[in-house]
């Protein structure tokens, strides 16, 4: 049985391939300030992406993910953001996303510009 450390690692290494797969540069993992971590950082055309990962118990329908993500978590990836693109002026982007991958068992989804 795993630790929650270790499949939290598990999900990072799955999104981390999967975007790669379609095209994104992984610039971070595991980003962290004193306002915050961000679980991801990618770069894909001219779209800055800040994901946080997450793994769900099989139980869970995968419309719960929104309780997972409260106000306060949103808060935090933001002004983490705001420190990440502060110190990285020189990247090439236009626009930011913030996106969530949640893996749940062998399944997985992204979903994109979630707030």
């Amino acid at each position: 049985m795993y630790s929650n450390t270790e499949k939290g690692k598990i999900s990072e290494d799955l999104c981390c391939n999967y975007l790669s797969s379609r095209g994104y540069e992984i610039l971070e993992r595991n980003y962290r300030t004193q306002k915050g971590e961000i679980d991801i950082i990618a770069l894909k055309d001219d779209n800055l992406s800040f994901i946080e990962v997450k793994t769900l118990p099989k139980e869970w329908d995968l419309s719960d993910i929104r309780y997972k993500i409260n106000n306060l978590k949103k808060n935090k990836i933001k002004y983490t953001a705001v420190d990440f693109i502060q110190k990285n002026n020189k990247k090439n982007f236009t626009s930011i996303s913030f996106d969530v991958f949640v893996v749940q068992g062998s399944d997985y989804i992204f979903f994109d510009g979630v707030f």
